[in-house]
């Protein structure tokens, strides 16, 4: 099993989540990895977009809904921690090919405007 908690604790220090919500996302996390059935399907996400073939969008859309319901957590937090865990493999595609990484660092602060 592989844990993107630590991931997501730098990932949100980094980018100043104020506690409150930093707690309410690993606690979501925590309830994915607890569960088989919800980890297998986000982590199954996860894994098919790192191996950078054609992402569908709309499939993990369909997805996170049968994540949340496992786990028993809001829809709207499992899909942000959902994109979280993406923004680990969009950094590496940026400094892969050369893009500046403050393009990254503005949009991922895009996901903590919604947060808000």
């Amino acid at each position: 099993m592989l844990d993107r908690s630590e991931y997501l604790k730098n990932f949100m220090q980094e980018f100043e989540y104020p506690a409150e919500a930093s707690h309410a996302l690993l606690k979501t996390y925590y309830a994915i990895l607890e569960n088989s059935d919800a980890y297998a399907i986000f982590e199954q996400m996860l894994r098919l977009y790192e191996s950078d073939l054609v992402f569908d969008y709309g499939g993990w859309v369909k997805m996170m809904p049968r994540v949340s319901k496992a786990c028993n957590e809001p829809s709207e937090t499992v899909d942000l921690v959902f994109v979280l865990c993406l923004s680990e493999h969009l950094r590496e595609l940026y400094l892969r090919r050369g893009l500046d990484i403050q393009i990254y660092k503005d949009s991922c602060l895009d996901f903590k405007v919604k947060l808000m």
